[in-house]
């Protein structure tokens, strides 16, 4: 573990434990986590939203780690709204990369239709 990483181990399903250990605890990014049902989102919400602070309280959070190993020299210089508006804004400007691909369609239907299944099955344990 890199020096400074605070580790905090304890069962995310006791959440007064887990507020106890959080207590006082503010960090610039949280992740490796999901909520694949609304109570799990909500919960979550609940423990670490006090943590965050000023730009670092956005809903969203992203891991680079595996691309800062992929590309070690890779520096993110645009915020990732920035980036996202202006990807859209080259796509709808250029109709040629707007061409249909049925088969890229079809794989993303059964990834999602994977994800439902499985958030539909996490379900019941919530």
């Amino acid at each position: 573990m890199p020096e400074g990483v605070k580790v905090i181990k304890a069962d995310i399903q006791d959440e007064a434990r887990v507020a106890s250990l959080l207590e006082g605890t503010f960090w610039d990014c949280v992740c490796d986590f999901i909520g694949f049902v609304p109570a799990q989102v909500e919960r979550d919400w609940r423990l670490l939203r006090g943590g965050l602070i000023g730009d670092k309280a956005m809903t969203v959070l992203f891991d680079n780690s595996k691309l800062k190993r992929a590309v070690p020299g890779f520096q993110a210089t645009v915020r990732f709204e920035e980036g996202v508006a202006r990807t859209l804004e080259n796509i709808l400007t250029h109709p040629e990369l707007q061409v249909p691909d049925p088969e890229f369609d079809a794989w993303c239907d059964r990834v999602l239709s994977v994800i439902d299944n499985a958030k539909s099955q996490l379900h019941h344990f919530s």
